[in-house]
């Protein structure tokens, strides 16, 4: 079943997956920001969330090309780093 606005919690365990292994630098985009549970540990993260009442720069469907060719045209970052929900 689908969650409203597609909101699937980031589990922390895998955030501590995910920092024990990478250090990105540079600029990063996370295009299913909801709660900032990945977002948070970024100082230079561009956020982005289709549901309009998280705090995210964008509120667009990161599921649609024109998120990835207009919002976030290619080489505007160098990391994308996210929990999909699908």
């Amino acid at each position: 079943m689908r969650q409203p606005h597609d909101f699937y919690e980031t589990p922390e365990h895998y955030v501590n997956e995910l920092l024990r292994d990478i250090r990105p630098g540079g600029s990063i985009c996370e295009p299913c920001a909801g709660d900032h549970a990945i977002s948070q540990f970024f100082a230079h993260c561009t956020t982005n969330d289709i549901n309009p009442a998280c705090d995210a720069v964008y509120h667009l469907d990161a599921a649609k090309e024109q998120f990835w060719t207009t919002a976030v045209p290619p080489g505007l970052f160098d990391w994308v780093i996210t929990n999909p929900p699908f």
